[in-house]
């Protein structure tokens, strides 16, 4: 009878572990990308305050799990009418260039990661691009 007993909770716990170990293992692999991406944001953040060009500041980088997000922040030390009627397109495409040639950002957003830069600017106006790889 017990020997019954056994082979049954055998068999429970092996199905229990085939029907949950995917999901668990997928949660795990998330969890392990995301910790990834919130250590670069780290090294990235040593660099918060310097400035990139003559006009653009790094003002750090933030990494959302939840919402799978991650946000480039920088300063344009320019007001949007000095920069032309099309800055913020140049800036789009720019940032697209950017993150889609660089085999992490385009990692992250394959994975379904949103890749996002705010550029803040002299006006205090916040302009925001999501990158888009083909």
């Amino acid at each position: 009878m017990r020997t019954g007993y056994l082979s049954a909770s055998s068999a429970a716990a092996a199905l229990m572990l085939t029907v949950f170990t995917p999901a668990t293992h997928a949660q795990d692999a998330g969890r392990a990308y995301c910790l990834d991406l919130t250590h670069r944001a780290v090294r990235m953040n040593a660099q918060a305050g310097k400035w990139i060009d003559r006009f653009t500041r790094h003002d750090g980088v933030s990494v959302n799990c939840e919402d799978q997000r991650v946000e480039v922040r920088r300063f344009v030390a320019a007001t949007p009418a000095s920069m032309g009627d099309d800055w913020e397109d140049r800036k789009e495409r720019e940032w697209n260039a950017t993150q889609c040639s660089n085999p992490r950002s385009r990692e992250a957003i394959e994975r379904g990661w949103t890749v996002r830069a705010v550029h803040t600017t002299a006006a205090g106006r916040n302009v925001s691009f999501d990158a888009e790889c083909d």
